[in-house]
């Protein structure tokens, strides 16, 4: 048996040997600089006047469309005095909620077939009309009708401008800005009934509206100059023919149907009435068609399956919804605690909620900027859960006598939690989803929160109607009550405020907690994670690839020579790698 030995072009063995010291003496810092390529890559470019300018005009539409949540909440005994509608006012709210919330995983979508700018003007457009038309409202009918296409704009501007602020800022700098955004929404959201009420007080409750118009106009101004994100190719027709008109219409009419059953149950109609089964039982029929229709049929489904198989971007949508039962469940249902169960006006009752849309603000931008230097989203995440199940304890014990020192802590610690969480479930799946679902991942979060909202709301309700007539019975037996009898009995609003506090032990609590068990199960997230995992797994990837190296160097194979009948072989034979290979 001879012996053959494979030797390596020397030139290329002289480079590789080079290329090998430079690796061995940079790992560290190669794996410093993958992360840090990571956090600067950026889709697109504008210069710092044009890019302040787009920030600027998608606050400013965010916040419109934020404060158009509750600002009609103080002018609403005035609207329904004027059109003398007593038992259709609620839908002024409601409306607006149900377009808002349906159609937000369309504009995802839709921005992906036609564009992140088109979308985002058409929402503008959309909503700038639709405030107009609710200003000029002639009747109760018209103005529920205009704000539920209202609801459609605003829940579009809300979407996309996630979206493009995904396009236009670097991954280092995302957070702080997507604090900016959960800041203004928040802050919006707390400030509308003030607004509202000022308008309706020294104006007209329609100017609620009409300052809606000019703020639309020049914000469309502003985008269609300067928000040059590249369209997606192809002519009008073939990105028309990319819609999945059918399952758009099954999401739309079975959220539609899951929302107007949670609304009207145990409020409009008991729970067990044949209107509020027949919703429900439409609800799961339609979603089990929905379902079916985009997993086996839909060639471009409006809802990604694959999107559901990375563990990060699944967990993240699970968090928005647990956080937004705890965070829009207690937003929603403080203002009873405060002007039902303690007499206090619409205004005073905006007020003391400043404080917590104060430290959502601060916590939002804050871990935005923490995490883009230093990353471990996951952390602060947990932090915010774990400190949402102090907070949610701690407002269980608001009663009808604390004093507003008493409320501002757990009030103010309750901000801070929600703020470490709710954009920062946003900017996992910006960056653990892949490039092409950004768009559908990040509407995604907002429509999962605002569904829990909806939940947090039904559930918090329901238990406060359960529980209120069994305590007032403990009382005083033998007297049948409703929570709608609370200011016509004796003792009606400390039992209306034990019920909500029930109402939060069984609902805020267990949300809180289940959010942060979700939020210890996440794997590793690029960039903005585990800084030190990821480290040491460039640095594995790069040693690997050295070793590699390495062993190509001399490369000695045995090999059985067989007797050449000719007698012409060689004994010694030096061939390169790559000859050996082809051979």
């Amino acid at each position: 048996m001879d012996e053959i030995s494979v030797t390596t072009d020397q030139s290329t063995l002289h480079e590789d040997s080079i290329a090998i010291e430079e690796r061995k003496k940079s790992i560290e810092e190669r794996s410093d600089n993958e992360i840090q390529k990571s956090i600067d890559a950026v889709n697109v470019q504008l210069s710092k006047t044009k890019f302040f300018l787009v920030i600027l005009a998608l606050i400013i539409s965010l916040a419109m469309s934020s404060l158009d949540i509750s600002i009609v909440a103080t002018a609403l005994p005035t609207i329904s005095n004027q059109f003398r509608s007593k038992d259709e006012y609620t839908w002024v709210i409601t409306a607006y909620m149900l377009g808002n919330t349906s159609f937000q995983p369309m504009f995802g979508k839709f921005s992906d077939i036609f564009g992140r700018r088109p979308n985002m003007i058409f929402a503008l457009v959309l909503f700038a009309v639709t405030s107009a038309l609710c200003g000029a409202a002639k009747n109760i009918k018209m103005l529920i009708i205009a704000r539920g296409f209202q609801g459609i704009g605003g829940g579009g501007i809300l979407a996309m401008v996630n979206v493009i602020i995904a396009d236009i800022v670097p991954l280092r700098k995302r957070g702080i800005y997507m604090g900016v955004v959960g800041a203004v929404f928040a802050f919006s959201s707390v400030i509308g009934p003030l607004v509202g009420g000022f308008f309706t007080d020294k104006l007209s409750w329609r100017w609620a509206f009409y300052i809606n118009v000019p703020v639309g106009v020049i914000a469309v101004i502003v985008i269609s100059l300067f928000v040059n994100i590249p369209t997606p190719p192809g002519s009008m027709m073939e990105k028309i023919k990319r819609i999945d008109f059918l399952g758009t219409f099954l999401l739309v009419a079975t959220v539609v149907s899951l929302l107007l059953g949670l609304s009207w149950g145990g409020s409009k109609y008991p729970w067990s009435s044949a209107t509020i089964i027949l919703l429900f039982v439409g609800f799961a029929i339609g979603f089990t068609i929905y379902l079916i229709v985009e997993w086996k049929f839909a060639k471009e489904p409006l809802t990604p399956f694959q999107i559901f198989k990375n563990r990060n971007v699944g967990l993240s949508l699970f968090i928005s919804f647990t956080l937004g039962i705890t965070f829009l469940g207690f937003g929603n249902t403080i203002p009873l605690l405060y002007q039902d169960g303690r007499k206090i006006s619409a205004t005073n009752s905006g007020l003391r909620l400043v404080p917590q849309s104060f430290f959502i603000s601060i916590a939002n931008i804050g871990s935005g900027f923490l995490i883009g230097k230093y990353g471990y989203v996951e952390r602060y995440m947990s932090v915010g859960a774990l400190g949402l199940i102090v907070t949610s304890y701690l407002i269980t014990l608001i009663g009808v006598d604390s004093s507003y020192l008493f409320e501002v802590f757990p009030l103010s610690l309750f901000g801070l939690a929600v703020g470490l969480i709710m954009q920062n479930t946003i900017l996992v799946t910006q960056q653990s989803a892949e490039k092409k679902f950004l768009a559908i991942g990040t509407t995604l979060n907002n429509f999962f929160r605002l569904i829990g909202g909806v939940f947090g709301v039904t559930l918090i309700g329901a238990i406060i109607s359960n529980e209120f007539p069994k305590y007032y019975a403990e009382e005083y037996p033998g007297k049948i009550v409703t929570v709608n009898d609370i200011h016509d009995i004796p003792g009606g609003e400390a039992i209306y405020t034990k019920a909500i506090q029930t109402s939060y032990r069984a609902i805020l609590i267990p949300g809180a907690v289940l959010t942060l068990i979700l939020t210890l199960l996440y794997g590793f997230i690029p960039a903005i994670g585990n800084r030190k995992k990821e480290r040491k797994m460039n640095e594995e990837k790069l040693k690997n690839m050295t070793e590699t190296k390495e062993k190509n160097k001399d490369i000695e194979i045995d090999i059985d020579k067989t007797p050449n009948p000719n007698n012409d072989s060689p004994n010694i034979t030096e061939i390169s790698i790559d000859e050996h290979k082809r051979s």
